[in-house]
Protein backbone atom coordinates (compact mmCIF):
# COMPACT_ATOMS: atom_id res chain seq x y z
CA UNK A 1 0.00 0.00 0.00
CA UNK A 2 1.31 2.99 -1.14
CA UNK A 3 2.25 6.14 1.45
CA UNK A 4 -0.64 8.64 1.93
CA UNK A 5 0.12 11.92 3.06
CA UNK A 6 -2.20 14.80 3.31
CA UNK A 7 -1.49 18.14 0.58
CA UNK A 8 -1.13 20.22 3.34
CA UNK A 9 2.01 18.25 4.61
CA UNK A 10 3.87 18.48 1.90
CA UNK A 11 7.15 20.31 1.80
CA UNK A 12 6.54 24.27 2.74
CA UNK A 13 9.44 26.80 3.93
CA UNK A 14 8.35 25.96 7.08
CA UNK A 15 7.35 22.50 8.23
CA UNK A 16 5.78 21.42 11.93
CA UNK A 17 7.88 18.36 13.56
CA UNK A 18 7.00 14.97 12.77
CA UNK A 19 5.09 13.24 15.55
CA UNK A 20 4.35 9.53 15.94
CA UNK A 21 0.57 8.77 16.66
CA UNK A 22 1.76 7.02 20.48
CA UNK A 23 -0.66 4.88 22.45
CA UNK A 24 -1.97 6.46 25.78
CA UNK A 25 -0.02 4.33 28.25
CA UNK A 26 3.29 3.68 29.10
CA UNK A 27 4.05 -0.70 28.26
CA UNK A 28 1.79 -2.41 30.00
CA UNK A 29 4.05 -5.65 29.46
CA UNK A 30 7.47 -4.05 30.81
CA UNK A 31 5.66 -2.42 33.51
CA UNK A 32 4.64 -5.88 34.73
CA UNK A 33 7.75 -7.59 33.67
CA UNK A 34 11.07 -7.47 36.40
CA UNK A 35 14.73 -7.37 35.31
CA UNK A 36 16.28 -10.59 33.96
CA UNK A 37 17.74 -13.10 35.99
CA UNK A 38 19.84 -16.06 34.83
CA UNK A 39 19.88 -19.72 36.24
CA UNK A 40 21.74 -20.13 39.88
CA UNK A 41 25.85 -21.13 39.24
CA UNK A 42 25.89 -25.15 38.41
CA UNK A 43 22.34 -25.30 37.19
CA UNK A 44 22.70 -24.68 33.32
CA UNK A 45 20.82 -27.71 32.42
CA UNK A 46 18.06 -26.20 32.94
CA UNK A 47 18.80 -24.27 29.62
CA UNK A 48 16.84 -20.99 29.91
CA UNK A 49 16.73 -17.86 30.90
CA UNK A 50 13.77 -16.27 32.82
CA UNK A 51 12.88 -12.57 34.93
CA UNK A 52 12.29 -12.11 38.19
CA UNK A 53 9.63 -14.23 39.71
CA UNK A 54 8.67 -11.99 41.67
CA UNK A 55 6.50 -9.69 38.66
CA UNK A 56 3.38 -10.69 37.40
CA UNK A 57 5.11 -11.66 34.15
CA UNK A 58 7.58 -14.24 33.63
CA UNK A 59 9.93 -14.06 30.74
CA UNK A 60 11.68 -16.77 28.97
CA UNK A 61 13.69 -15.10 26.85
CA UNK A 62 16.88 -17.80 25.87
CA UNK A 63 14.81 -19.90 23.69
CA UNK A 64 17.14 -17.83 21.09
CA UNK A 65 19.08 -20.50 21.56
CA UNK A 66 17.43 -24.15 21.09
CA UNK A 67 14.96 -25.53 18.67
CA UNK A 68 11.42 -25.88 19.19
CA UNK A 69 8.22 -23.90 19.36
CA UNK A 70 6.79 -25.04 23.05
CA UNK A 71 8.57 -24.17 26.93
CA UNK A 72 7.33 -26.18 29.41
CA UNK A 73 6.78 -23.76 32.96
CA UNK A 74 6.66 -26.15 35.89
CA UNK A 75 5.94 -25.48 39.55
CA UNK A 76 6.35 -27.49 42.78
CA UNK A 77 3.56 -28.58 44.86
CA UNK A 78 3.63 -27.68 48.54
CA UNK A 79 4.73 -30.10 50.77
CA UNK A 80 1.89 -31.24 53.68
CA UNK A 81 2.36 -34.00 55.61
CA UNK A 82 2.76 -33.61 59.27
CA UNK A 83 6.05 -34.13 60.75
CA UNK A 84 7.41 -36.99 62.20
CA UNK A 85 7.92 -36.33 66.27
CA UNK A 86 10.15 -37.20 69.15
CA UNK A 87 11.67 -41.17 67.89
CA UNK A 88 8.97 -42.08 65.92
CA UNK A 89 10.83 -43.54 62.86
CA UNK A 90 11.21 -41.71 59.67
CA UNK A 91 11.42 -44.50 57.17
CA UNK A 92 8.20 -44.68 54.97
CA UNK A 93 6.31 -41.74 56.61
CA UNK A 94 8.51 -38.86 54.11
CA UNK A 95 6.56 -36.23 51.35
CA UNK A 96 6.99 -36.55 47.67
CA UNK A 97 7.73 -34.01 45.11
CA UNK A 98 4.64 -33.24 43.03
CA UNK A 99 4.58 -30.95 40.02
CA UNK A 100 2.42 -29.71 38.11
CA UNK A 101 3.14 -27.79 34.70
CA UNK A 102 1.82 -25.02 31.89
CA UNK A 103 2.69 -25.42 28.32
CA UNK A 104 2.96 -22.14 26.22
CA UNK A 105 3.21 -21.99 22.44
CA UNK A 106 5.69 -19.40 20.34
CA UNK A 107 5.15 -17.91 16.64
CA UNK A 108 6.42 -15.46 14.39
CA UNK A 109 4.57 -11.98 14.07
CA UNK A 110 5.48 -10.22 11.21
CA UNK A 111 4.46 -6.24 10.24
CA UNK A 112 5.77 -3.77 7.55
CA UNK A 113 5.26 -0.12 6.41
CA UNK A 114 5.70 1.33 3.06
CA UNK A 115 8.10 4.14 3.21
CA UNK A 116 7.35 5.64 -0.12
CA UNK A 117 8.66 5.91 -3.38
CA UNK A 118 11.47 8.83 -4.05
CA UNK A 119 8.94 11.55 -5.22
CA UNK A 120 7.17 10.42 -2.35
CA UNK A 121 10.31 11.13 0.11
CA UNK A 122 10.91 14.68 -2.22
CA UNK A 123 7.59 16.19 -1.55
CA UNK A 124 7.77 15.83 2.20
CA UNK A 125 10.41 17.32 4.39
CA UNK A 126 11.11 14.48 7.11
CA UNK A 127 12.41 11.15 6.96
CA UNK A 128 9.86 8.59 6.07
CA UNK A 129 12.48 5.36 6.59
CA UNK A 130 12.88 6.52 9.67
CA UNK A 131 9.27 7.22 10.57
CA UNK A 132 8.47 4.31 9.59
CA UNK A 133 10.80 2.62 11.63
CA UNK A 134 9.37 4.56 14.90
CA UNK A 135 5.77 3.67 13.72
CA UNK A 136 6.51 0.09 13.75
CA UNK A 137 8.43 0.06 17.53
CA UNK A 138 5.12 1.33 18.25
CA UNK A 139 3.00 -0.73 16.95
CA UNK A 140 4.88 -3.57 18.19
CA UNK A 141 4.25 -2.23 21.69
CA UNK A 142 0.46 -1.40 21.15
CA UNK A 143 -0.07 -5.20 19.90
CA UNK A 144 1.62 -7.52 22.47
CA UNK A 145 0.39 -4.97 25.63
CA UNK A 146 -3.38 -6.03 23.98
CA UNK A 147 -2.48 -9.60 23.18
CA UNK A 148 -1.00 -9.67 27.18
CA UNK A 149 -3.97 -8.27 27.92
CA UNK A 150 -6.78 -10.30 26.75
CA UNK A 151 -4.31 -13.28 28.34
CA UNK A 152 -4.17 -11.53 31.43
CA UNK A 153 -8.35 -11.17 31.14
CA UNK A 154 -8.97 -14.56 30.05
CA UNK A 155 -11.30 -12.94 27.73
CA UNK A 156 -11.40 -10.73 24.20
CA UNK A 157 -15.04 -9.60 25.02
CA UNK A 158 -16.81 -7.30 22.31
CA UNK A 159 -15.58 -3.97 22.45
CA UNK A 160 -13.81 -3.04 19.21
CA UNK A 161 -12.60 0.59 18.19
CA UNK A 162 -11.05 0.03 14.68
CA UNK A 163 -8.81 3.58 15.86
CA UNK A 164 -7.36 2.09 18.41
CA UNK A 165 -7.69 -1.89 18.31
CA UNK A 166 -5.34 -4.13 16.30
CA UNK A 167 -6.60 -7.15 17.56
CA UNK A 168 -9.69 -8.72 16.13
CA UNK A 169 -12.94 -10.17 18.30
CA UNK A 170 -13.02 -13.63 18.45
CA UNK A 171 -14.74 -14.51 15.31
CA UNK A 172 -12.69 -13.09 13.28
CA UNK A 173 -10.17 -16.31 11.23
CA UNK A 174 -7.55 -14.27 12.42
CA UNK A 175 -8.19 -13.80 16.03
CA UNK A 176 -6.32 -17.50 17.45
CA UNK A 177 -3.13 -16.71 15.25
CA UNK A 178 -2.79 -13.43 16.39
CA UNK A 179 -2.97 -14.86 20.81
CA UNK A 180 -0.79 -17.84 19.91
CA UNK A 181 -1.96 -19.25 22.67
CA UNK A 182 -5.66 -20.34 23.65
CA UNK A 183 -7.06 -17.64 26.04
CA UNK A 184 -7.65 -19.57 29.63
CA UNK A 185 -11.04 -18.46 31.27
CA UNK A 186 -10.54 -17.92 34.86
CA UNK A 187 -11.27 -20.69 37.09
CA UNK A 188 -14.20 -20.62 39.28
CA UNK A 189 -12.44 -20.19 42.37
CA UNK A 190 -10.29 -17.02 41.42
CA UNK A 191 -13.74 -15.41 39.59
CA UNK A 192 -15.28 -12.43 41.41
CA UNK A 193 -18.81 -10.34 41.02
CA UNK A 194 -19.46 -6.82 41.85
CA UNK A 195 -21.73 -6.20 44.29
CA UNK A 196 -23.89 -9.12 45.57
CA UNK A 197 -23.52 -11.19 42.22
CA UNK A 198 -22.74 -14.38 42.37
CA UNK A 199 -22.55 -14.71 38.51
CA UNK A 200 -22.49 -12.71 35.14
CA UNK A 201 -26.25 -12.99 34.06
CA UNK A 202 -27.02 -12.25 38.07
CA UNK A 203 -25.14 -8.65 38.13
CA UNK A 204 -27.34 -5.61 37.90
CA UNK A 205 -26.96 -1.66 37.27
CA UNK A 206 -26.18 -1.70 40.87
CA UNK A 207 -23.19 -4.00 41.03
CA UNK A 208 -20.17 -1.58 40.34
CA UNK A 209 -16.67 -1.41 41.26
CA UNK A 210 -16.47 -0.31 44.93
CA UNK A 211 -14.59 -0.54 47.89
CA UNK A 212 -16.71 -3.54 49.10
CA UNK A 213 -15.12 -5.08 45.69
CA UNK A 214 -11.77 -4.88 46.67
CA UNK A 215 -12.52 -5.73 50.48
CA UNK A 216 -14.09 -9.29 49.13
CA UNK A 217 -11.09 -9.61 47.06
CA UNK A 218 -8.84 -8.96 49.70
CA UNK A 219 -10.58 -11.67 52.32
CA UNK A 220 -10.55 -14.31 49.58
CA UNK A 221 -6.79 -13.88 49.10
CA UNK A 222 -5.82 -14.01 53.06
CA UNK A 223 -8.78 -16.78 53.20
CA UNK A 224 -7.11 -19.34 50.45
CA UNK A 225 -5.66 -22.19 50.82
CA UNK A 226 -2.79 -21.68 47.91
CA UNK A 227 -3.06 -17.88 47.74
CA UNK A 228 -1.69 -16.26 44.49
CA UNK A 229 1.60 -15.40 45.04
CA UNK A 230 2.11 -11.57 45.98
CA UNK A 231 4.56 -9.18 44.26
CA UNK A 232 8.10 -8.58 44.87
CA UNK A 233 9.01 -5.63 42.97
CA UNK A 234 12.50 -4.67 42.61
CA UNK A 235 13.70 -2.74 45.46
CA UNK A 236 11.06 -3.06 47.44
CA UNK A 237 12.39 -3.67 50.85
CA UNK A 238 8.74 -3.81 52.30
CA UNK A 239 8.02 -6.86 50.04
CA UNK A 240 7.81 -9.46 52.61
CA UNK A 241 6.70 -7.68 55.61
CA UNK A 242 3.77 -5.63 53.75
CA UNK A 243 2.64 -8.21 50.76
CA UNK A 244 1.27 -6.09 48.20
CA UNK A 245 -0.84 -6.69 44.80
CA UNK A 246 -1.94 -4.80 42.19
CA UNK A 247 -5.41 -4.85 40.69
CA UNK A 248 -6.19 -2.49 37.43
CA UNK A 249 -9.32 -1.52 36.70
CA UNK A 250 -11.24 -0.12 33.61
CA UNK A 251 -11.89 3.71 32.83
CA UNK A 252 -15.37 3.15 33.65
CA UNK A 253 -14.34 1.10 36.85
CA UNK A 254 -12.42 3.91 38.41
CA UNK A 255 -15.16 6.29 37.48
CA UNK A 256 -17.59 4.34 39.34
CA UNK A 257 -15.11 3.74 42.00
CA UNK A 258 -14.32 7.58 42.65
CA UNK A 259 -18.18 8.41 42.08
CA UNK A 260 -18.67 5.71 45.10
CA UNK A 261 -15.98 6.51 47.89
CA UNK A 262 -16.20 9.66 50.01
CA UNK A 263 -13.24 12.26 49.68
CA UNK A 264 -11.98 11.56 53.00
CA UNK A 265 -11.60 7.61 52.44
CA UNK A 266 -10.45 9.03 48.24
CA UNK A 267 -7.61 11.19 49.61
CA UNK A 268 -6.40 8.37 52.72
CA UNK A 269 -5.88 5.91 49.44
CA UNK A 270 -3.70 8.26 47.17
CA UNK A 271 -1.58 8.71 50.39
CA UNK A 272 -1.33 5.33 50.93
CA UNK A 273 0.44 4.63 47.81
CA UNK A 274 2.47 7.55 48.34
CA UNK A 275 3.71 5.79 51.64
CA UNK A 276 3.93 2.34 50.21
CA UNK A 277 5.93 3.32 47.20
CA UNK A 278 8.90 5.54 49.22
CA UNK A 279 12.22 4.14 49.14
CA UNK A 280 12.03 2.92 45.75
CA UNK A 281 10.87 3.68 42.32
CA UNK A 282 8.66 1.64 40.04
CA UNK A 283 6.48 3.10 37.58
CA UNK A 284 3.55 0.82 38.12
CA UNK A 285 3.23 3.31 41.05
CA UNK A 286 3.26 6.21 38.20
CA UNK A 287 0.01 8.09 37.65
CA UNK A 288 -3.28 7.34 39.39
CA UNK A 289 -3.24 4.91 41.81
CA UNK A 290 -4.99 4.03 45.22
CA UNK A 291 -3.72 1.48 47.77
CA UNK A 292 -6.27 0.09 50.01
CA UNK A 293 -5.52 -2.93 52.53
CA UNK A 294 -2.46 -3.39 50.44
CA UNK A 295 -4.20 -3.67 47.15
CA UNK A 296 -2.44 -1.03 44.79
CA UNK A 297 -6.06 -0.03 42.09
CA UNK A 298 -4.39 1.77 39.19
CA UNK A 299 -6.37 2.46 36.08
CA UNK A 300 -5.63 1.73 32.49
CA UNK A 301 -6.86 2.12 29.07
CA UNK A 302 -7.79 -1.11 27.90
CA UNK A 303 -11.28 -2.65 28.64
CA UNK A 304 -12.76 -6.24 28.02
CA UNK A 305 -16.22 -5.39 28.03
CA UNK A 306 -19.45 -7.33 27.01
CA UNK A 307 -22.81 -5.33 26.47
CA UNK A 308 -26.02 -6.39 27.62
CA UNK A 309 -27.29 -9.48 25.68
CA UNK A 310 -23.60 -11.01 25.25
CA UNK A 311 -22.51 -14.07 26.13
CA UNK A 312 -19.62 -14.35 28.61
CA UNK A 313 -17.29 -17.77 28.84
CA UNK A 314 -17.53 -19.56 32.75
CA UNK A 315 -15.84 -22.01 34.01
CA UNK A 316 -17.80 -24.59 36.57
CA UNK A 317 -16.27 -25.59 39.66
CA UNK A 318 -14.85 -29.06 38.24
CA UNK A 319 -11.09 -30.66 37.94
CA UNK A 320 -12.04 -29.97 34.21
CA UNK A 321 -13.24 -26.75 34.39
CA UNK A 322 -16.02 -27.08 32.16
CA UNK A 323 -16.66 -23.75 30.23
CA UNK A 324 -20.05 -22.79 29.53
CA UNK A 325 -21.98 -19.26 28.66
CA UNK A 326 -23.84 -16.91 30.43
CA UNK A 327 -25.87 -13.92 29.29
CA UNK A 328 -24.89 -10.10 30.63
CA UNK A 329 -28.15 -8.42 31.85
CA UNK A 330 -26.28 -5.08 32.19
CA UNK A 331 -22.62 -3.91 30.48
CA UNK A 332 -20.24 -5.76 32.24
CA UNK A 333 -15.90 -4.58 32.64
CA UNK A 334 -13.36 -6.82 34.02
CA UNK A 335 -10.81 -5.81 36.12
CA UNK A 336 -7.69 -8.10 37.41
CA UNK A 337 -5.56 -8.41 40.68
CA UNK A 338 -2.43 -9.71 39.36
CA UNK A 339 0.29 -11.21 41.95
CA UNK A 340 2.92 -12.69 40.70
CA UNK A 341 4.16 -15.01 37.72
CA UNK A 342 0.59 -14.63 36.45
CA UNK A 343 1.61 -14.82 32.71
CA UNK A 344 4.41 -16.31 30.93
CA UNK A 345 6.01 -14.67 27.90
CA UNK A 346 8.48 -16.53 25.71
CA UNK A 347 10.94 -15.63 23.13
CA UNK A 348 12.25 -17.36 20.30
CA UNK A 349 14.82 -16.65 17.89
CA UNK A 350 14.36 -15.05 14.51
CA UNK A 351 15.72 -16.68 11.14
CA UNK A 352 17.10 -13.11 9.73
CA UNK A 353 19.24 -11.94 13.03
CA UNK A 354 21.02 -14.73 13.98
CA UNK A 355 19.21 -15.78 17.05
CA UNK A 356 18.04 -12.39 18.64
CA UNK A 357 15.01 -12.00 19.65
CA UNK A 358 13.44 -9.37 17.58
CA UNK A 359 14.24 -8.04 13.69
CA UNK A 360 13.98 -4.78 11.84
CA UNK A 361 14.51 -5.23 8.44
CA UNK A 362 14.70 -2.48 5.62
CA UNK A 363 14.37 -3.27 1.75
CA UNK A 364 14.66 -1.29 -1.56
CA UNK A 365 11.88 -3.06 -3.85
CA UNK A 366 10.56 -1.42 -7.66
CA UNK A 367 13.57 -1.34 -8.79
CA UNK A 368 15.41 0.76 -6.20
CA UNK A 369 12.55 3.52 -6.32
CA UNK A 370 10.98 2.85 -3.27
CA UNK A 371 11.48 1.46 0.20
CA UNK A 372 9.57 -0.96 2.52
CA UNK A 373 10.48 -1.73 6.72
CA UNK A 374 9.89 -4.65 8.40
CA UNK A 375 9.80 -5.78 11.85
CA UNK A 376 9.27 -9.70 12.72
CA UNK A 377 9.79 -11.74 16.28
CA UNK A 378 9.19 -14.87 17.65
CA UNK A 379 7.07 -14.62 20.79
CA UNK A 380 4.16 -16.25 22.74
CA UNK A 381 1.82 -15.53 26.04
CA UNK A 382 -0.01 -17.41 27.90
CA UNK A 383 -2.06 -16.67 31.65
CA UNK A 384 -0.19 -19.58 33.79
CA UNK A 385 -2.45 -22.01 35.41
CA UNK A 386 -1.14 -25.70 37.22
CA UNK A 387 -3.37 -28.24 38.43
CA UNK A 388 -3.73 -28.62 42.46
CA UNK A 389 -2.73 -31.68 44.24
CA UNK A 390 -6.28 -33.14 44.10
CA UNK A 391 -6.43 -32.37 40.31
CA UNK A 392 -8.49 -28.78 39.90
CA UNK A 393 -6.78 -26.52 37.65
CA UNK A 394 -6.22 -23.00 39.15
CA UNK A 395 -5.10 -19.94 37.96
CA UNK A 396 -1.91 -18.92 39.34
CA UNK A 397 -1.44 -15.37 39.84
CA UNK A 398 -4.13 -13.39 38.91
CA UNK A 399 -7.89 -13.27 39.86
CA UNK A 400 -10.92 -11.87 38.02
CA UNK A 401 -14.00 -9.24 38.86
CA UNK A 402 -16.52 -8.94 36.12
CA UNK A 403 -18.79 -5.62 37.28
CA UNK A 404 -21.43 -3.74 36.09
CA UNK A 405 -20.87 -0.09 34.45
CA UNK A 406 -23.08 3.08 34.19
Amino acid sequence: MPVNIPEGSKQKLFNAALFAAIIREPSFLNMLTGAAKKAPKGMKEIGREQTDAGSPVVRVSDLSKSQGKEVTVDIIHRLTKEPTMGDTRLAGRGDNLTFANDTLKIDQYRHMVDDGGAMTQQEIAHNLTEAGRQSLMVYYKQLMDEVAFYHFCGARGTAFDPNYNIVPLEAAKSFAKIMVNELVVPNYDSKFYGGDATSVDQLDSADLFSLESVDNMWLHLQEMANPIPYIRLTGDKQADESPMYVQFVTPRQWNDFQTSASAKDWNQMIANAQKRSSGFNHQVFKGDCLMYRNILVKPMNRRVRWNAGDNVDVAANDKAGTVSQQTAAVPVERSILVGAQAVASAYGKTKQSNGRQFNINKEMVDHDNACETSINWVQGLKKLSFEDSLGYRRDHGILTLDTAVK
